[in-house]
């Protein structure tokens, strides 16, 4: 959300870094995350409850990929970034729930 912020101080950021492939580098992140939260959940033997909410995770996170191919303004990506404060408390309640 402040790419040109940026910019103008001469921050590298990955959203220059990457520039317009920026939604792939973000998509390979989130895969690799779910992917790897994924293999923990199975090395400590959560249950279900635990992939189903990678599923939706997933899924959620792939349309936030989408949205970011398509291009968003900074008022948007502000409302991406906010919402992984929810995606965190997600995960951390399906690890607890994939306990039981």
């Amino acid at each position: 959300q402040d790419r040109d912020d940026d910019i103008r101080v001469g921050v590298k950021s990955s959203a220059i870094s990457f520039g317009s492939g920026v939604w792939i580098a973000i998509g390979l992140i989130e895969t690799l995350m779910i992917l790897f939260l994924g293999l923990a959940g199975q090395r400590e033997g959560l249950n279900l409850i635990f992939y189903g909410t990678l599923a939706g995770l997933a899924g959620f996170l792939s349309q936030q990929v989408w949205q970011l191919q398509r291009g968003v303004n900074p008022q948007q990506a502000f409302v991406m970034f906010r919402q992984h404060v929810a995606i965190g408390a997600t995960i951390l309640a399906g690890i607890w729930l994939g306990t039981f």
